[in-house]
């Protein structure tokens, strides 16, 4: 039966050629939507290692250089202390960069003959606590951890593997970026949520005295809190450091939900042009089974001549058409397996590959079979006597 199929679709080349084609596009459309969207769903699944919830950025700016900075820096360490002080307000932090702000510090040091890159993140220190960071050996750096020459650090389980190996990295000094000692070890921290790519990260100890001209305080808050609350800040900012500074009030929930869906919109935008293509495909596709059909009429006719019931000529056009979509998606497969070799696409992951492969696969076998069944139920209905019409 198949070696018969093989023959037919060989003889009709050319008129299968395009169905081919156009069954590969849209096997190779739906595995690269469908890649992507397995390999941000799988990142988003992942731990992001703190709490964000109840957080709010307060970012204290000014246009003044950092000698003004230095003279003020009294006035900021007692908006710290009153800001810790307002009803409502759990615990502050500052530190070098928010979450949820698109920010990023990455610095790289040679290790053993590697470049080893790290997300590096100042921070008080009151971190920790105020943001809800997880961690998974030791505990987070404190004031009395304070050492001007070796700062001390926390790293999260990447970094610690690659630095520490199988040891733990907990006492020990870091031997790339910051020569400081550890104190903790967190499973992960993705400071832009849920889409962030994972990777080294590692804490360093913000000095009692590091103030900038963006000086950004972290705020937990209880829950529920109002506007009421980000009056009371604002007005706190405003009586400790005058009318020099401006302050910008962020709350983190809203910040990570806008975040979101700017991620979430490429994807969507994706599958709506693959949804259309494949609809316009599916069209084609239904025409062009359709006309070849009428062209078999002869054909068919005579199959049904010499004995071939209506079911077996249905299920004849049906399995060639899986035939001929399975010739497009081995070829489908080669090229996709190639992909690492000609494009650096950083979603196509092991795992989101062979997803997307499995689910284009299956969409395409499904798409092939809903647009073969109209020009298939057509020729089952030819009767014998049309194929004189042919003679």
């Amino acid at each position: 039966m198949i070696r018969h199929l093989l023959k037919l679709v060989w003889n009709r080349k050319r008129a299968n050629g395009l169905i081919m084609l156009e069954i590969f596009l849209s096997f190779m459309v739906v595995f690269l939507i469908a890649s992507l969207a397995l390999y941000m769903t799988h990142r988003y699944r992942l731990p992001v290692g703190f709490q964000w919830d109840n957080l709010w950025n307060l970012s204290a700016s000014t246009d003044k250089g950092f000698e003004w900075i230095n003279e003020k820096r009294p006035q900021l360490r007692q908006l710290h202390k009153e800001l810790e002080a307002l009803p409502g307000v759990v615990s502050v932090a500052r530190s070098g960069s928010g979450v949820f702000d698109g920010s990023s510090h990455v610095y790289g040091d040679d290790y053993d003959g590697v470049t080893i890159h790290t997300e590096m993140i100042h921070a008080t220190p009151q971190f920790g606590d105020t943001l809800g960071v997880e961690l998974i050996a030791g505990r987070f750096y404190e004031d009395s951890d304070r050492d001007d020459e070796r700062p001390p650090v926390v790293i999260n389980r990447a970094l610690a593997e690659v630095a520490f190996g199988d040891k733990d990295p907990v006492g020990q000094r870091m031997p790339v970026l910051v020569e400081g000692i550890v104190t903790g070890v967190v499973e992960e921290f993705r400071k832009d949520g849920e889409f962030g790519k994972p990777g080294n990260v590692m804490f360093q100890m913000h000095g009692p005295e590091s103030f900038h001209p963006g000086t950004l305080f972290i705020l937990r808050v209880e829950p529920g809190a109002d506007a009421s609350l980000e009056v009371a800040v604002r007005d706190t900012f405003r009586a400790v450091l005058g009318p020099e500074w401006s302050a910008s009030i962020d709350r983190v929930a809203e910040v990570r939900r806008q975040q979101n869906r700017m991620r979430m919109a490429p994807l969507i935008l994706l599958g709506i042009v693959g949804g259309f293509l494949l609809l316009m495909v599916a069209l084609g596709l239904i025409g062009v089974l359709w006309q070849n059909v009428t062209r078999r009429t002869a054909e068919i006719g005579l199959r049904r001549a010499i004995g071939a019931d209506r079911g077996s000529v249905y299920r004849q056009i049906l399995l060639e058409l899986v035939l001929l979509a399975s010739f497009a998606i081995a070829l489908g497969g080669v090229i996709v397996v190639q992909f690492p070799l000609l494009v650096d696409l950083g979603f196509l992951t092991g795992r989101a590959a062979w997803g997307g492969m499995a689910f284009a696969a299956v969409t395409i076998y499904v798409l092939v079979l809903a647009c073969g069944l109209y020009p298939a139920a057509l020729a089952s209905r030819i009767q014998p006597a049309e194929a004189l019409h042919y003679e």
